[in-house]
């Protein structure tokens, strides 16, 4: 039985990730004694993988159907007479 997550498109989820950051590296320069008491037990960098994971187990997002795992290698991996 397959799940099906609930963002399937690549840029939404791309979007998505990027908001985390932004969200994640605002609240880190934030002058608040709640956020400065967060980041100084929990380090900004693990939330920036923990959250998404959380996503990805949830279902919000699918981690293993993106399709922009694999321009890395298209790019990379190409033979030289073919640019």
């Amino acid at each position: 039985m397959e799940s099906q997550a609930l963002i399937t498109n690549d840029a939404v989820v791309l979007g998505l990730l990027l908001a985390i950051l932004a969200f994640v590296f605002t609240t880190h320069s934030s002058k608040s004694t709640f956020w400065k008491r967060l980041c100084s037990i929990v380090p900004s960098i693990l939330v920036c993988y923990f959250l998404p994971s959380v996503l990805a187990t949830l279902g919000v997002i699918d981690g293993e159907g993106c399709s922009s795992t694999s321009w890395p290698h298209a790019i990379c991996c190409q033979p030289a007479w073919s640019c």
